[in-house]
C-alpha cells in the first residue's frame, strides 16, 4: 500500500478462513490504517503469500526475491491492450481487449534446511524482527518484516538468581521491544510472543491465577444465557472456568501461538462434550468477525498490554460481539506509572530434581510501564537456565476507560451493583445496534 511515508505491507492473518467479502473488508481497513499511520507492529509480520501491484510502476512483469516463509508471490502488471481471438457469430475474429499479465514467483527448491509454512513453525528469517516504532520502520516494497542493521543487544543483568544459586551457561537477550527467548544453542533466535512465559506460567502462576479468575468472574459466567467471550484467552484459565460454571458456548480469542498451544493442550484433555462448546479464534478480535455471539465478555489481564490506539480499535469489536444488554468485565490497567521499581517474586516450585523460580519487575519508562519477567531453573546451588521476557503496559484510569467505551454504547453498572474488587470494571451494552449484522453472518 503506497502512503505518504512509504510502501506498507500489512498482513491479513488467517486469510483462508475469510470470505471474499471478509478479505475485502480487511483490505479496506488496512488501507485506511496505513494511510493514517495507525498500523501496529503486529500488522506487519507473518505473511506466507504476498500480492504486489507492479502495474502501478507501469511494469508488465517483475521477478522478485521471495522472502523466507512465503510459498509464493503474485504480481499484477499494467493493464495493456492486446489482440485476442474471440468468437463472433460462430466465426473467429480478432478483437482488442484489455489484459493484465500476472506473474507467480515461487521460491527455488530447498534442501533439508528450508522450512515450509505449512509445517506449523514460525517462519521469521534469522535476525528478522518486528518494526521498532510502528509500521513506518518497514519501507520495503514487498517485505513483511524489517531487517535490523545490527545484531541482538545483550540485556543488562536481569537480576540475581535465588540465594545460593550460581550461574551456569545461560544467556538473556532483548530484541527490539518484544518478548524474546534466550537460548543456549548457536541457532539464531526466532522469538514468538509469550514463548518463555508459556513455559513457566503453569508452574509458577497458574494456580493462583485460577483462584483469582474464579473469584472475579464466576458469578457473571453463571448468569450467561447465550455465550461467553474470552478476549485474550491466554493459556485458558477464563475459558476453562466458563466451561465449568456455565452451559453455554465459549469463544476464546488468542492470537499468540505460544499461549494458544497451552490452551489447546488443556482443551484436548477435556471430555468431548466440553470441547464441543469451545471455539478458539487464532487472530485478534477485530479479525475474528464475531457478531452478537455472547452476553458475557471477559478481558482478563489483556487491556493493560494494549496501547491507546489498539484499545480504541478493540472497543468496536467488543460491541459487535456482545448482544445488547450483555455485560463486559474488564480487568483495568494500572491507573498511573509506578513511582519506583516494583518487584514481585513468584514462590519457587520444585519439579523433580529442579527448582523453578521467577519474578516480575515493573518500572516506569516514559509514558509506559516496562514489565520484565525473569525466570530461572536451579539444580541445587547451580542455575541451569535463565530466561527473560519483557512486555509493556500503558496506564489508564477507570474514568478514561469508561470514556473510551461510552461511544460504543457501554455503560458502567450503578454504584450499588459494582463489585467490591476495584481492579475489574463491569459495564453493560445498552444501545440497540441494528447496523452490525451483514449478510452471511446470520446464525454464527
Amino acid at each position: 500500500m503506497d502512503t505518504d511515508k512509504g510502501l506498507m505491507t500489512p498482513v491479513i492473518k488467517a486469510a483462508g478462513d475469510l470470505s471474499i467479502a471478509g478479505i475485502a473488508r480487511a483490505t479496506t481497513e488496512f488501507a485506511d490504517r496505513a494511510r493514517t499511520g495507525r498500523l501496529t507492529p503486529d500488522d506487519v509480520p507473518g505473511a506466507t503469500f504476498t500480492i504486489s501491484d507492479t502495474g502501478c510502476r507501469d511494469a508488465l512483469f517483475e521477478t522478485v526475491a521471495v522472502p523466507p516463509g512465503h510459498v509464493a508471490m503474485l504480481g499484477g502488471g499494467s493493464v495493456v491492450k492486446r489482440p485476442a481471438v474471440v468468437e463472433a457469430d460462430g466465426a473467429a475474429a480478432i478483437d482488442i481487449r484489455d489484459m493484465v499479465p500476472v506473474a507467480v514467483v515461487r521460491p527455488p527448491p530447498g534442501g533439508r534446511r528450508r522450512r515450509r509454512p505449512l509445517s506449523g513453525h514460525r517462519q521469521d528469517a534469522p535476525g528478522v524482527r518486528r518494526p521498532r516504532r510502528g509500521p513506518h520502520a518497514d519501507r520495503g516494497v514487498q517485505r513483511s518484516v524489517s531487517v535490523p542493521p545490527q545484531g541482538p543487544r545483550r540485556l543488562m543483568a536481569p537480576g540475581p538468581p535465588p540465594h545460593g544459586c550460581h550461574k551456569s551457561n545461560a544467556s538473556s537477550v532483548l530484541l527490539g521491544m518484544h518478548p524474546v527467548t534466550s537460548r543456549e544453542s548457536a541457532a539464531p533466535p526466532q522469538p514468538d510472543d509469550y514463548t518463555v512465559s508459556a513455559e513457566f506460567y503453569d508452574v509458577l502462576q497458574a494456580q493462583q491465577d485460577a483462584i483469582r479468575v474464579h473469584h472475579l468472574y464466576s458469578d457473571a459466567v453463571r448468569g450467561a444465557r447465550l455465550g461467553v467471550l474470552d478476549v485474550g484467552a491466554g493459556t485458558g484459565r477464563v475459558t476453562l472456568m466458563s466451561l465449568l460454571e456455565s452451559e453455554v458456548g465459549v469463544h476464546a480469542v488468542e492470537p499468540a501461538r505460544a499461549m494458544r498451544t497451552s490452551l489447546m493442550t488443556r482443551l484436548a484433555s477435556l471430555p468431548a462434550e466440553s470441547r464441543a462448546r469451545v471455539t478458539v479464534h487464532p487472530h485478534p478480535l477485530d479479525q475474528a468477525e464475531l457478531y452478537e455471539v455472547a452476553d458475557v465478555a471477559i478481558c482478563h489481564n489483556t487491556v493493560a498490554s494494549l496501547s491507546s490506539a489498539v484499545r480504541r480499535a478493540l472497543w468496536p469489536s467488543l460491541a459487535r460481539a456482545i448482544v445488547p444488554g450483555g455485560s463486559l468485565h474488564l480487568q483495568l490497567p494500572p491507573a498511573r506509572l509506578p513511582d519506583a521499581e516494583v518487584v514481585r517474586p513468584f514462590p519457587a516450585q520444585r519439579v523433580g530434581r529442579h527448582e523453578y523460580g521467577g519474578r516480575m519487575v515493573m518500572s516506569a519508562d516514559g509514558a509506559r510501564i516496562r514489565t520484565r519477567f525473569d525466570y530461572w531453573v536451579c539444580a541445587g546451588r547451580h542455575v541451569l537456565r535463565e530466561h527473560t521476557e519483557t512486555f509493556w503496559m500503558w496506564p489508564a484510569s477507570r474514568a478514561e476507560v469508561i470514556d473510551q467505551l461510552r461511544p460504543q454504547g457501554f455503560r458502567p453498572l450503578p454504584d450499588g451493583t459494582r463489585r467490591t474488587d476495584t481492579s475489574v470494571l463491569t459495564l453493560t451494552l445498552g444501545r440497540p445496534r441494528t447496523s452490525f449484522r451483514t449478510p452471511g453472518h446470520a446464525g454464527r
